[in-house]
């Protein structure tokens, strides 16, 4: 690309793609893009309003938004370097799992790229991160059921996000809670579920 770049036969946008032509000069205007990578499923529900945020924000500032929805941890890596080939000046991401892509984003940090990772981290990885306050949702809610008389409140999770530290949060406010009020933390009051799986759930609810 460098080459043909050179030689005038393509151009390239920060962040927007390479172009055939003869010069980036000839393209209307400089554009700078940020792209959004969040999850397939996760595109239908409340990270839409993720992605109206961002680009409420950036548009505001001269930057354009580009969304892309991975379907698996490899799939995320890929769309990611090609985005870093073109140049994108930093990384808005959803990881698309957990426990995957750790070392991926390792590298990525040591390149320098920019990266703000919503609502929970790849792995044991530490970086920029926007989320809410897990530990105080977990601990407000848990509170509220003692507080109304229930002594065995459970905690329910998907079981692929359990070790996320959205879900690790809410967790210790739940266990917090229990805590601070002397109830006994059981195993029996733990429970996971299929993610996306409503029988599933279900199941679970029949069996406590």
């Amino acid at each position: 690309l460098s080459d043909m770049q050179s030689r005038k036969l393509i151009y390239r946008i920060q962040g927007g793609g390479t172009y055939i032509g003869e010069s980036a000069k000839e393209s209307p205007a400089q554009v700078s893009f940020i792209p959004v990578i969040i999850r397939q499923e996760n595109i239908s529900n409340r990270f839409i309003e993720v992605i109206q945020g961002a680009e409420n924000y950036l548009t505001n500032n001269k930057f354009y938004t580009t969304v892309h929805s991975p379907s698996s941890p490899a799939n995320e890596r890929e769309v990611i370097n090609n985005l870093i080939r073109d140049e994108v000046p930093a990384l808005i991401v959803v990881p698309c799992a957990v426990g995957d892509n750790e070392d991926f984003y390792l590298d990525i940090q040591k390149k320098g790229v920019p990266i703000v990772f919503i609502d929970t981290l790849p792995g044991e990885f530490q970086g920029n991160l926007v989320t809410s306050d897990n530990f105080r949702g977990g601990y407000t809610a848990v509170k509220h059921l003692i507080q109304n008389g229930y002594r065995r409140p459970v905690f329910m999770a998907p079981d692929v996000d359990y070790n996320s530290t959205t879900v690790r949060g809410r967790f210790q406010g739940y266990q917090y809670a229990l805590k601070e009020s002397g109830i006994n933390i059981s195993n029996d009051y733990l429970s996971l579920f299929r993610y996306n799986d409503w029988k599933s759930l279900e199941e679970v609810l029949v069996n406590m």
